[in-house]
Protein backbone atom coordinates (compact mmCIF):
# COMPACT_ATOMS: atom_id res chain seq x y z
CA UNK A 1 0.00 0.00 0.00
CA UNK A 2 1.41 3.44 -1.04
CA UNK A 3 1.77 5.62 2.36
CA UNK A 4 -0.25 8.79 0.75
CA UNK A 5 -3.35 6.37 0.76
CA UNK A 6 -2.91 5.52 4.29
CA UNK A 7 -2.36 8.98 5.50
CA UNK A 8 -5.53 10.16 2.79
CA UNK A 9 -7.20 7.60 4.92
CA UNK A 10 -5.88 8.90 8.57
CA UNK A 11 -6.90 12.77 7.01
CA UNK A 12 -10.71 12.20 6.22
CA UNK A 13 -11.43 10.09 9.31
CA UNK A 14 -9.69 12.71 11.31
CA UNK A 15 -7.41 10.98 13.16
CA UNK A 16 -4.42 13.56 13.08
CA UNK A 17 -4.67 15.31 9.54
CA UNK A 18 -6.66 17.80 8.03
CA UNK A 19 -8.98 17.03 5.02
CA UNK A 20 -7.65 17.29 1.62
CA UNK A 21 -9.21 18.14 -0.99
CA UNK A 22 -6.96 16.20 -3.69
CA UNK A 23 -7.70 12.74 -3.57
CA UNK A 24 -5.37 10.61 -5.20
CA UNK A 25 -6.28 7.29 -7.57
CA UNK A 26 -7.47 4.25 -5.63
CA UNK A 27 -7.06 0.74 -6.66
CA UNK A 28 -10.05 -1.37 -7.39
CA UNK A 29 -12.38 -1.97 -4.61
CA UNK A 30 -13.96 -4.96 -4.47
CA UNK A 31 -18.10 -5.19 -5.53
CA UNK A 32 -18.81 -6.57 -1.96
CA UNK A 33 -16.77 -4.10 0.35
CA UNK A 34 -19.10 -0.95 -1.41
CA UNK A 35 -22.06 -2.88 -1.05
CA UNK A 36 -21.67 -3.51 2.42
CA UNK A 37 -21.51 0.30 3.01
CA UNK A 38 -24.23 1.18 -0.17
CA UNK A 39 -26.77 -1.27 0.70
CA UNK A 40 -27.19 -0.55 4.36
CA UNK A 41 -27.12 3.20 4.25
CA UNK A 42 -29.62 5.64 1.89
CA UNK A 43 -27.22 7.14 -0.81
CA UNK A 44 -24.37 7.94 1.18
CA UNK A 45 -22.41 10.83 0.26
CA UNK A 46 -18.86 11.99 0.09
CA UNK A 47 -17.60 7.98 0.22
CA UNK A 48 -14.03 6.91 0.07
CA UNK A 49 -12.60 3.52 0.42
CA UNK A 50 -9.16 2.92 0.98
CA UNK A 51 -7.32 -0.50 1.02
CA UNK A 52 -4.61 -2.15 3.40
CA UNK A 53 -3.26 -4.18 1.36
CA UNK A 54 -0.74 -5.92 3.75
CA UNK A 55 -4.20 -6.64 5.79
CA UNK A 56 -6.60 -7.71 3.25
CA UNK A 57 -9.07 -5.13 4.84
CA UNK A 58 -10.62 -1.84 3.22
CA UNK A 59 -10.97 1.37 5.58
CA UNK A 60 -14.84 3.52 4.23
CA UNK A 61 -15.64 7.15 5.53
CA UNK A 62 -18.57 8.44 4.70
CA UNK A 63 -21.69 10.94 5.04
CA UNK A 64 -25.29 9.27 5.80
CA UNK A 65 -28.26 11.59 7.09
CA UNK A 66 -25.73 14.10 7.92
CA UNK A 67 -23.90 12.30 10.11
CA UNK A 68 -20.03 10.92 9.46
CA UNK A 69 -18.87 7.14 9.44
CA UNK A 70 -16.14 5.37 9.37
CA UNK A 71 -15.68 1.40 8.80
CA UNK A 72 -14.00 -1.34 8.48
CA UNK A 73 -14.71 -3.92 6.01
CA UNK A 74 -12.81 -7.35 4.94
CA UNK A 75 -12.31 -8.24 1.58
CA UNK A 76 -15.95 -10.06 1.21
CA UNK A 77 -17.78 -7.20 2.36
CA UNK A 78 -18.09 -8.43 6.76
CA UNK A 79 -18.48 -5.06 8.42
CA UNK A 80 -15.76 -5.44 11.08
CA UNK A 81 -16.27 -2.16 13.27
CA UNK A 82 -19.02 0.52 12.48
CA UNK A 83 -18.60 4.02 14.23
CA UNK A 84 -20.44 7.08 13.92
CA UNK A 85 -18.88 10.54 15.17
CA UNK A 86 -20.49 12.23 17.89
CA UNK A 87 -20.06 15.79 19.73
CA UNK A 88 -18.02 15.52 22.84
CA UNK A 89 -20.94 15.99 24.85
CA UNK A 90 -22.38 12.76 23.97
CA UNK A 91 -19.98 10.58 26.26
CA UNK A 92 -21.91 9.33 29.47
CA UNK A 93 -21.08 10.85 32.42
CA UNK A 94 -19.31 8.33 33.66
CA UNK A 95 -16.83 8.34 30.85
CA UNK A 96 -16.33 11.96 31.86
CA UNK A 97 -15.69 11.24 35.22
CA UNK A 98 -12.91 8.65 34.66
CA UNK A 99 -11.50 10.65 31.86
CA UNK A 100 -11.10 13.74 34.40
CA UNK A 101 -10.30 11.78 37.52
CA UNK A 102 -7.64 9.27 35.45
CA UNK A 103 -6.66 11.71 32.72
CA UNK A 104 -6.83 15.33 34.80
CA UNK A 105 -5.95 18.29 32.15
CA UNK A 106 -6.29 16.38 29.22
CA UNK A 107 -8.09 17.58 26.42
CA UNK A 108 -10.77 15.16 24.21
CA UNK A 109 -10.18 14.96 20.65
CA UNK A 110 -12.78 13.04 18.67
CA UNK A 111 -15.83 11.00 19.81
CA UNK A 112 -17.51 8.23 18.21
CA UNK A 113 -20.60 5.74 18.74
CA UNK A 114 -19.68 2.46 18.22
CA UNK A 115 -22.33 0.96 16.07
CA UNK A 116 -23.16 -2.57 16.12
CA UNK A 117 -22.29 -3.68 12.39
CA UNK A 118 -25.35 -5.40 11.69
CA UNK A 119 -28.07 -3.53 13.97
CA UNK A 120 -26.62 -0.41 13.82
CA UNK A 121 -27.71 0.16 17.71
CA UNK A 122 -25.03 1.48 19.51
CA UNK A 123 -23.07 -0.39 21.80
CA UNK A 124 -20.30 1.52 23.29
CA UNK A 125 -18.11 4.80 22.90
CA UNK A 126 -14.29 5.55 21.58
CA UNK A 127 -12.59 8.48 22.13
CA UNK A 128 -8.93 10.02 22.12
CA UNK A 129 -7.40 12.41 24.43
CA UNK A 130 -4.16 14.40 24.64
CA UNK A 131 -2.48 14.25 27.83
CA UNK A 132 1.15 16.19 28.36
CA UNK A 133 1.65 15.74 25.09
CA UNK A 134 0.88 12.04 24.47
CA UNK A 135 -2.30 10.79 22.85
CA UNK A 136 -4.13 7.68 24.07
CA UNK A 137 -7.05 5.85 22.83
CA UNK A 138 -9.79 4.58 25.32
CA UNK A 139 -13.29 2.97 24.59
CA UNK A 140 -16.11 2.80 26.99
CA UNK A 141 -19.74 0.44 27.16
CA UNK A 142 -22.90 2.07 26.40
CA UNK A 143 -23.09 3.49 30.27
CA UNK A 144 -19.64 4.83 29.95
CA UNK A 145 -17.32 2.31 31.89
CA UNK A 146 -14.16 2.01 30.96
CA UNK A 147 -13.40 -1.17 28.82
CA UNK A 148 -9.82 -0.35 27.69
CA UNK A 149 -7.35 2.36 27.53
CA UNK A 150 -4.07 2.38 25.28
CA UNK A 151 -1.80 4.51 24.49
CA UNK A 152 -1.72 6.21 20.34
CA UNK A 153 1.24 4.59 18.23
CA UNK A 154 3.79 7.38 17.43
CA UNK A 155 2.57 7.21 13.24
CA UNK A 156 -0.82 7.81 11.65
CA UNK A 157 -2.77 4.81 12.19
CA UNK A 158 -6.23 2.86 12.33
CA UNK A 159 -7.67 1.24 14.72
CA UNK A 160 -11.12 -1.51 15.24
CA UNK A 161 -12.02 -3.20 18.25
CA UNK A 162 -11.84 -6.94 18.39
CA UNK A 163 -15.03 -8.45 20.93
CA UNK A 164 -14.29 -12.47 19.87
CA UNK A 165 -11.47 -13.86 22.01
CA UNK A 166 -12.24 -16.49 18.81
CA UNK A 167 -10.78 -13.89 16.65
CA UNK A 168 -7.36 -13.27 18.27
CA UNK A 169 -4.29 -15.47 16.71
CA UNK A 170 -3.96 -19.02 18.37
CA UNK A 171 -0.35 -18.00 20.08
CA UNK A 172 -2.20 -15.11 21.18
CA UNK A 173 -4.70 -16.84 23.14
CA UNK A 174 -2.31 -19.59 23.63
CA UNK A 175 0.11 -16.69 25.47
CA UNK A 176 -2.61 -15.13 27.45
CA UNK A 177 -3.42 -18.55 28.88
CA UNK A 178 -0.12 -19.49 29.55
CA UNK A 179 -0.10 -16.35 31.39
CA UNK A 180 -3.12 -16.23 33.23
CA UNK A 181 -4.48 -19.73 33.63
CA UNK A 182 -8.41 -19.08 33.66
CA UNK A 183 -8.86 -15.56 33.18
CA UNK A 184 -11.67 -13.95 31.20
CA UNK A 185 -11.21 -12.45 27.89
CA UNK A 186 -12.55 -9.14 28.66
CA UNK A 187 -11.62 -6.79 25.73
CA UNK A 188 -8.75 -6.24 22.56
CA UNK A 189 -7.97 -4.26 19.26
CA UNK A 190 -5.85 -3.63 16.59
CA UNK A 191 -4.13 -1.25 15.46
CA UNK A 192 -2.20 -0.71 12.17
CA UNK A 193 0.19 2.13 11.56
CA UNK A 194 1.56 3.75 8.65
CA UNK A 195 4.64 1.52 8.56
CA UNK A 196 2.71 -1.16 7.65
CA UNK A 197 2.66 -2.61 11.40
CA UNK A 198 0.07 -4.38 13.45
CA UNK A 199 -0.60 -4.67 17.12
CA UNK A 200 -2.63 -6.35 19.50
CA UNK A 201 -4.29 -4.93 22.58
CA UNK A 202 -5.52 -7.40 24.97
CA UNK A 203 -6.83 -7.08 28.47
CA UNK A 204 -8.05 -10.34 30.74
CA UNK A 205 -9.87 -10.29 33.64
CA UNK A 206 -8.96 -12.56 36.49
CA UNK A 207 -9.51 -12.39 40.48
CA UNK A 208 -10.75 -8.65 40.28
CA UNK A 209 -7.48 -8.02 38.78
CA UNK A 210 -7.56 -6.70 34.76
CA UNK A 211 -3.88 -8.00 32.96
CA UNK A 212 -3.06 -6.03 29.75
CA UNK A 213 -1.12 -7.64 26.72
CA UNK A 214 0.92 -6.45 24.01
CA UNK A 215 1.79 -8.35 20.52
CA UNK A 216 2.95 -7.10 17.48
CA UNK A 217 1.71 -8.52 13.96
CA UNK A 218 3.27 -11.70 14.44
CA UNK A 219 1.81 -12.87 17.81
CA UNK A 220 4.81 -11.99 19.93
CA UNK A 221 5.21 -10.18 22.95
CA UNK A 222 6.24 -7.15 23.64
CA UNK A 223 5.20 -5.85 26.79
CA UNK A 224 5.57 -7.30 30.68
CA UNK A 225 2.58 -8.23 32.24
CA UNK A 226 0.44 -4.76 33.38
CA UNK A 227 -1.91 -5.19 36.34
CA UNK A 228 -4.50 -2.75 37.32
CA UNK A 229 -6.53 -3.91 40.90
CA UNK A 230 -10.37 -3.10 39.86
CA UNK A 231 -10.81 -2.58 43.30
CA UNK A 232 -7.89 0.14 44.19
CA UNK A 233 -5.68 -2.17 46.24
CA UNK A 234 -2.83 -1.84 44.51
CA UNK A 235 -2.07 1.23 46.57
CA UNK A 236 1.58 2.44 47.46
CA UNK A 237 2.28 2.26 51.21
CA UNK A 238 -0.14 0.05 53.21
CA UNK A 239 -3.95 -0.07 52.69
CA UNK A 240 -6.09 -0.71 55.03
CA UNK A 241 -9.21 -2.57 54.23
CA UNK A 242 -12.80 -3.07 55.78
CA UNK A 243 -15.98 -4.70 54.32
CA UNK A 244 -18.73 -2.47 54.32
CA UNK A 245 -22.63 -3.67 54.21
CA UNK A 246 -24.83 -1.67 52.00
CA UNK A 247 -26.64 0.60 54.35
CA UNK A 248 -23.25 2.25 55.50
CA UNK A 249 -22.40 3.30 52.58
CA UNK A 250 -22.65 7.61 51.72
CA UNK A 251 -25.70 8.65 50.63
CA UNK A 252 -24.18 10.11 47.71
CA UNK A 253 -22.72 7.13 46.18
CA UNK A 254 -25.88 5.30 46.33
CA UNK A 255 -27.64 8.32 44.60
CA UNK A 256 -25.05 8.43 42.28
CA UNK A 257 -25.07 4.79 41.25
CA UNK A 258 -29.40 5.34 40.85
CA UNK A 259 -28.75 7.92 38.75
CA UNK A 260 -25.96 6.57 36.63
CA UNK A 261 -26.30 3.07 36.38
CA UNK A 262 -30.35 2.40 36.48
CA UNK A 263 -31.22 -1.05 37.98
CA UNK A 264 -27.68 -1.61 39.45
CA UNK A 265 -27.78 -4.56 42.03
CA UNK A 266 -24.86 -4.63 45.19
CA UNK A 267 -22.93 -7.11 45.07
CA UNK A 268 -19.51 -5.72 47.61
CA UNK A 269 -18.31 -3.05 48.73
CA UNK A 270 -15.06 -1.95 50.82
CA UNK A 271 -13.54 0.60 52.28
CA UNK A 272 -9.96 1.53 51.52
CA UNK A 273 -7.61 3.52 53.59
CA UNK A 274 -3.72 4.47 52.36
CA UNK A 275 -1.73 4.85 55.29
CA UNK A 276 1.19 6.41 53.59
CA UNK A 277 -1.03 9.22 52.62
CA UNK A 278 -4.52 8.89 54.56
CA UNK A 279 -6.07 8.78 51.43
CA UNK A 280 -9.71 6.88 51.57
CA UNK A 281 -12.23 5.82 49.02
CA UNK A 282 -15.25 3.03 48.71
CA UNK A 283 -14.78 0.36 45.93
CA UNK A 284 -17.76 -1.41 45.09
CA UNK A 285 -18.97 -4.45 42.70
CA UNK A 286 -22.39 -4.10 41.52
CA UNK A 287 -24.12 -5.69 38.14
CA UNK A 288 -26.61 -4.12 35.49
CA UNK A 289 -28.70 -6.76 33.94
CA UNK A 290 -25.81 -9.41 34.78
CA UNK A 291 -22.74 -7.11 33.61
CA UNK A 292 -20.41 -6.61 36.21
CA UNK A 293 -19.12 -3.24 37.19
CA UNK A 294 -15.97 -2.02 39.42
CA UNK A 295 -17.03 1.59 41.13
CA UNK A 296 -14.63 3.37 42.87
CA UNK A 297 -15.70 6.63 44.84
CA UNK A 298 -12.91 8.89 46.58
CA UNK A 299 -13.88 10.67 49.75
CA UNK A 300 -16.38 12.33 50.62
CA UNK A 301 -18.21 10.29 47.79
CA UNK A 302 -17.02 11.86 44.60
CA UNK A 303 -17.70 9.26 41.90
CA UNK A 304 -13.42 8.44 40.10
CA UNK A 305 -14.30 5.73 37.85
CA UNK A 306 -15.92 2.61 36.56
CA UNK A 307 -14.74 -0.53 34.21
CA UNK A 308 -16.63 -2.90 32.90
CA UNK A 309 -15.92 -6.29 34.42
Amino acid sequence: MKPYHLLLFVALLGWGCDKTSETPALPTIPDAVVQSIAGKFNQPTDFTITNVQTEGLYAATFQAQNDHYQAIISEDGTLLSLEKELPLAALPLNGVHFITHQFPNSTKVFLFAELDPVSNANIGYFTKITQAGKGYLLSFDTLGARIGVEEEPDTVWWRYPVRNVDYLQQNIRTEINAAQPLGQFHAASKTIGANGQTRWNVSVLKDENLYSFLFDGSANRINPDKKENLLGLDVPGIAIVLEKPLSELPTVCTDYLNSNFNGWQFQRAIFVVNTLTMESKYSMIITVNQTVYYIRFGQPGNFTGATRG
